[in-house]
């Protein structure tokens, strides 16, 4: 990119030079200023690539530990279980037993089976249904649901509904709902829509980890009548544990080991439950990309600045020579041109957190929205800014050192002479 003749006529007026009066250190902030402002056509494509380059940094890390906070929130307030075992079936008593068990705080069992349920006049006339049983008298102590609309279980004939499917269905409350299992058929009205630690993102099984959210219902109904419509009477399918942290692997291990005399089908920790296990691999996609997309913008500023101050330096050789015979020395010529790439880069970098903050706090709302969730956290993050001002630093650092150095390393004798500049020029322009 070459420099027009008023751009190297505006690097050269640096101010009056008396070398009897004048004070180093002022001269150097004076030409830093210079240097920048004779800069202005690459400083706006430069400050436009930084900007770029650290909001999508921002927007996507930041976007990607709002959802991890928003998930974590969900799953604490609803006691999300640590360590779970699906069985066939298996006596209550092995929930006793499960309590018993080293760093495990508390144990539930419960009934879940899968039949289907019907709604005619609506795109899904026949959609699968997964039946859950749950306390009448009062919210489960694991696993428990959020209610976002209408109320809890208050009576045998009412039923939860998954918020997501009640949504892309288009149901209200006080609905009536016919479910089947096994050939026998019950009817449910719908007091709730509620949201599931489980089920955040709908996912049927370890085999299954995409479904169509119109085709899939989760439900919600009273244990007791579960366990005679479901056939399992004083039974579980399910034990489920919260445990002390870093144990989830061990209490799996020995969850597995006690039920595996009744056909264990599956044993999890609360990191590699299907639906879990979903929503990491969809996160780590917004991690990815706030490292490739930033380090690509980012890249490119670093080279555009680094083949602009290269050609300043060139253009300045006599200038920089007057100013070693002035009394500037090595180091402040080194700092002087870093300063210069350093605002530059910290200048594009200062928008781009602004702009990157928008964008994370809209990304998190665009996600939230998708997947229905109550709510979403978007706090600013003072450690993520500070690593995205610090990168834009370090790219000025990089792009400004090497022509920082040839700089200082020029001989005032020589330089003053003009025969390095004519040189320099003759470069540049080539």
């Amino acid at each position: 990119m070459r420099l027009s003749e008023n751009e190297i006529g505006r690097i050269g007026r640096i101010g009056p030079m008396e070398p009897a009066r004048c004070h180093p250190v002022p001269m150097l902030w004076r030409k830093v200023w210079a240097d920048a402002r004779a800069l202005t056509r690459q400083a706006a494509s430069l400050l436009i690539l930084v900007g770029l380059g650290i909001a999508l940094f921002i927007g996507m890390y930041q976007a990607y530990q709002n959802l991890d906070d928003t998930y974590a929130h969900l799953w604490q307030s609803n006691r999300f279980a640590d360590a779970s075992v699906q069985v066939e079936r298996a006596p209550e008593g092995l929930v006793a037993t499960a309590r018993t068990l080293p760093h495990v705080r508390a144990a539930m069992g419960r009934v879940v089976r899968d039949g289907s349920l019907n709604q005619p006049g609506r795109e899904q006339e026949h959609a699968r249904a997964r039946f859950i049983g749950v306390p009448r008298s009062a919210h489960p102590e694991i696993n428990d649901v959020s209610v976002l609309k209408g109320r809890y279980l208050r009576a045998t004939h009412e039923a939860l509904l998954e918020h997501q499917f009640a949504k892309e269905n288009r149901y209200s409350l006080g609905e009536v709902v016919k479910c089947q299992y096994g050939g026998r058929e019950r009817e449910f009205t719908v007091v709730g829509f509620v949201v599931s630690p489980e089920y955040i993102f709908l996912v049927p099984s370890r085999h299954e980890l995409w479904v169509d959210r119109k085709a899939f219902a989760v439900l919600f109904v009273d244990e007791d009548l579960a366990r005679n419509w479901l056939g399992v009477g004083r039974q579980v399918t399910e034990i489920h544990c919260r445990t002390d942290p870093g144990c989830e692997q061990e209490v799996v291990a020995k969850l597995e080991g006690l039920a595996k005399p009744y056909g264990v089908e599956y044993a999890y920790t609360q990191e590699t439950q299907p639906g879990t296990r979903v929503l990491r691999m969809d996160q780590s996609g917004f991690a990815v990309m706030s490292v490739f997309f930033p380090v690509l913008f980012l890249s490119a500023a670093g080279l555009t600045l680094y083949g602009a101050l290269t050609r300043v330096v060139r253009m300045q050789v006599s200038i920089i020579g007057m100013l070693k015979a002035n009394g500037f020395s090595d180091r402040q010529l080194l700092l002087q041109q870093v300063l210069v790439g350093e605002l530059i880069a910290l200048g594009g970098a200062v928008p781009g957190v602004v702009l990157g903050h928008l964008m994370a706090v809209g990304l998190a709302k665009l996600y939230a929205h998708y997947l229905y969730l109550p709510e979403v956290v978007h706090p600013v993050r003072p450690d993520t800014i500070a690593v995205g001002l610090l990168l834009a630093a370090l790219t000025g650092l990089c792009a400004a050192y090497l022509p920082a150095r040839a700089a200082a390393k020029l001989p005032p004798a020589a330089a003053m002479r003009g025969d390095l500049e004519r040189r320099g020029r003759l470069a540049a322009q080539q």
